[in-house]
């Protein structure tokens, strides 16, 4: 019966570990697949980012739903309904708490008012979200993936590494506007320059963390947030914006680079003084012992052998120095 007993209480503490792995989300579990650069943007309403450049990762079998969901966070997406399945594929709004009164671009109002169906209300439906129809009735979130709309909705979009995925606020055009060009299915000319900012965006995201501790990083990081968020911009300011982000982030790092190094060495020289110093110590108050019995000074011998530790120690830190740097 003994026996018996330990074989099932065995079988189940087996089922219970068996029952918690599988229970185990694959998100807590796995590495990444990869990172996909994420941005929310509305530069339609002179408002610059909803949310800035970002990394975020996703897993094996995942779908743009999932990244968007980890981006935004499910509950400011679709007035706080979220993405309600694998499937979702429209966002229709964003939580936004940036003001109602907006600064849209002129050439974007002279288009409305020409193409003669409506105007360009300055107003949103709710507070604190920006929703399909604000403005103007055509308006709407869109999605592009390396600087190319898409053609499927979001949960048909499959996360690859690198990638750069921006949502877009859009007014006029279905993104003619934001610099897509409709007008091979008789939709609007674009209205902007398709200029790839691609490159920028992920250099601000890798800096996003260094800028919050860096004043200069921030300010650079500014100006190109400015610089990105004119529709108008040209590919060569684009491209000037990202050389003068990425001289500005290099400097950062090296600055801490440099910073770090000598923190390093000063505690390496630090330690072997010390320790140098402990065995001075010692050393002296054993020959101190020593030549006392043997009848003579010891002041002699401990200035001796102090200065010999010294420069043995000495000989360290410079040989420690020198192996860093060789090793760098």
């Amino acid at each position: 019966m003994k026996a018996k007993k330990v074989i099932i209480s065995t079988i189940a503490v087996v089922s219970l570990l068996m029952t918690s792995a599988f229970t185990v989300s694959a998100d807590e579990t796995a590495e990444p697949a990869g990172y996909v650069t994420m941005t929310a943007e509305k530069f339609v309403l002179g408002q610059g980012f909803v949310k800035e450049p970002q990394r975020v990762p996703f897993y094996m079998g995942e779908s743009g739903v999932d990244i968007t969901k980890r981006f935004l966070e499910n509950e400011n997406i679709n007035a706080g309904k979220g993405l309600t399945s694998s499937s979702s594929d429209y966002v229709s709004s964003i939580a936004d708490n940036g003001s109602e009164e907006a600064d849209i671009p002129q050439y974007i109002s002279d288009a409305v008012t020409a193409l003669g169906k409506g105007k360009i209300e300055n107003k949103r439906s709710m507070n604190g979200w920006l929703n399909a129809g604000d403005y103007y009735t055509p308006s709407g979130w869109i999605y592009v993936v390396n600087n190319k709309p898409s053609s499927s909705g979001i949960s048909g979009y499959k996360p690859v590494d690198g990638d750069v995925l921006r949502y877009e606020f859009t007014i006029y055009g279905y993104g003619s506007d934001i610099g897509i060009d409709n007008s091979s299915w008789g939709g609007s000319e674009s209205l902007t320059p398709a200029a790839d900012r691609d490159d920028l965006y992920e250099i601000m995201a890798d800096a996003k963390d260094a800028v919050k501790s860096d004043a200069d990083l921030k300010k650079a990081y500014n100006k190109a947030v400015s610089e990105v968020s004119d529709l108008k911009a040209e590919q060569d300011k684009i491209n000037k914006a990202y050389t003068d982000f990425k001289a500005a982030y290099d400097e950062a790092n090296l600055t801490s680079t440099v910073t770090t190094t000598v923190s390093d060495t000063t505690t390496t020289t630090a330690a072997v003084t010390s320790a140098a110093t402990t065995t001075s110590v010692t050393t002296a108050s054993t020959t101190a012992k020593a030549t006392t019995k043997a009848g003579k000074s010891p002041d002699t011998g401990d200035k001796a052998i102090s200065a010999l530790i010294i420069s043995a120690g000495a000989a360290a830190v410079t040989a420690g120095i020198i192996a860093k740097k060789r090793r760098k």
